[in-house]
């Protein structure tokens, strides 16, 4: 017989180590020293103010996660040690983000910088849908706020920001430094009000 075990513990997990990684993140952002007034100038426009934004797209990017997760969690009653597992894989790949926003940064007009962060993203977000889909297999949704509907528009929420990244990789050979503005896309997405929150709200306040 499977154990089925404590959800919360899994929850308390998550949002530790997105704090730690969210925290770490503004530390990638470095300035070398002895510079002179005009110099530090210079470098701040030439170098730091596209690394701000690739601070700010990564930070933003994690608080998506960190959101994403936290509804998907929100919606389980109950896991399993796989389950457990594949949450921690998705935490570890989640806690290299800091260093692959700080090859971004540092190596701003290289392709390989890009891709490297490119496929953090996107193996950070397919394994996100791997835990619903494992999820939904073995019943782990609470019956009483989520229907087989709301899962869907959960997947697919969840997997149509790999298709835009996966699209970036090759327009990134052609257009670089548009390829890294491009990541807003994905942000902008989110934005979209979730209308499965809403329902779930509205049942809560009805009960």
């Amino acid at each position: 017989m499977e154990i089925k075990l404590d959800v919360k513990r899994v929850q308390s997990l998550t949002d530790g180590t997105f704090a730690v990684v969210m925290t770490i993140l503004i530390f990638q952002i470095n300035f070398p020293s002895h510079l002179t007034e005009k110099q530090l100038v210079n470098y701040f426009y030439e170098k730091e103010v596209p690394g701000f934004f690739i601070f700010f797209i990564s930070f933003i990017l994690l608080g998506i996660f960190w959101i994403g997760n936290h509804y998907y969690q929100s919606l389980i009653i109950t896991t399993n040690r796989f389950n457990i597992f594949l949450n921690i894989i998705f935490l570890s790949i989640i806690s290299i983000i800091p260093f692959s926003a700080k090859l971004l940064i540092e190596y701003q007009n290289l392709h390989f910088s890009f891709i490297f962060f490119s496929i953090n993203l996107i193996i950070a977000r397919f394994l996100h849908y791997l835990l619903i889909v494992y999820s939904d297999k073995k019943g782990f949704f609470d019956p009483e706020i989520t229907s087989s509907k709301q899962i869907k528009q959960l997947k697919r929420r969840v997997f149509f920001p790999i298709i835009i990244k996966l699209l970036l990789i090759p327009l990134s050979f052609w257009a670089l430094n548009l390829s890294v503005y491009l990541f807003m896309i994905p942000i902008l997405f989110h934005l979209i009000p979730e209308h499965s929150v809403l329902n779930i709200f509205k049942k809560k306040v009805h009960d």
